[in-house]
């Protein structure tokens, strides 16, 4: 069985605000299907392998859940693949119609879609059916208008000065009191400013890399993941491309850019970037 978590889902649930969230969380999809298997006399004989994405968009296949089933299935080892809806496996609409129309029966396996009453025994020899194929084209647009709200709800903010990004700049650090805010953190921030002044003295990228390591301060690793550094053993090793990514910040000007990349489509894990008079 497969079981997937949107995106938009998750936040819903950790947010705690809304049922239907709640309803597509994993552990409901999870006992949902196995009370299928249970009440099946041929299905309840097969072991279950179980495999899950949490938190992850359904317009693309590369998930590490959906990854390690596909090794299964190409290695033969996996007869029938069940889910709680089409829109869990894949919102892609050409691309579920490729894996139920030829990927799976080449293969010889039985894909159960449960609440979309869609068993593909009872489809066998023939393409899918007009109602599947318009319900898994509606999740594909699904997909496609979440995509264009989420997209506005993030200029809209940045508009408005927010701060929406996931990564916040050393120096800084989101703010407690006011949401999507960042406040100075002066412990890093000290570092900075003395990178900075280091510029302003004329040293390169590399020599200030070289004065940070032989004065021992401790780097951006150091300080926000020092578990990582420690099995890393840099605990103070400075690059070139860390004091770079500092000094040609925009942010610690007081500026904020959105949008300086794009997504080819929906889904897609590749970008290109945006002229910067876009």
């Amino acid at each position: 069985m497969y079981l997937r978590l949107s995106l938009e889902d998750k936040k819903a649930i950790e947010d705690g605000g809304f049922t239907q969230g709640e309803s597509n969380s994993i552990g409901n999809q999870r006992k949902q299907i196995l009370e299928y298997i249970h009440h099946d006399p041929e299905l309840s004989k097969y072991e279950i392998m179980e495999f899950s994405d949490d938190g992850c968009s359904g317009t693309n296949m590369e998930r590490p859940g959906m990854q390690k089933l596909l090794k299964e299935v190409k290695e033969n080892r996996i007869r029938c693949i069940i889910v709680k809806d089409m829109s869990r496996f894949s919102r892609d609409y050409i691309e579920m119609g490729t894996y139920l129309n030829q990927i799976f029966p080449f293969m010889g396996i039985r894909f159960i879609a449960l609440n979309d009453h869609y068993d593909s025994r009872e489809h066998h020899g023939s393409t899918i059916e007009i109602d599947t194929a318009f319900q898994t084209l509606l999740y594909d647009l699904y997909s496609k208008d979440v995509s264009v709200k989420v997209k506005a709800s993030f200029e809209n903010k940045c508009a408005n000065g927010e701060y929406v990004f996931g990564q916040v700049p050393f120096g800084y650090e989101k703010s407690k009191e006011v949401k999507n805010t960042v406040v100075v953190n002066e412990k890093e921030a000290g570092i900075v400013r003395y990178i900075f002044s280091l510029a302003m003295q004329g040293k390169s990228s590399a020599q200030i890399a070289k004065q940070l390591y032989g004065e021992k301060i401790p780097t951006i690793t150091r300080i926000r993941k020092p578990d990582k550094a420690v099995q890393d053993g840099k605990l103070h090793t400075w690059s070139e491309k860390a004091i770079r990514t500092i000094l040609n910040n925009r942010f610690y000007l007081g500026e904020m850019a959105y949008g300086k990349s794009v997504r080819k489509s929906v889904g897609s894990k590749s970008g290109m970037a945006v002229p910067k008079e876009d």
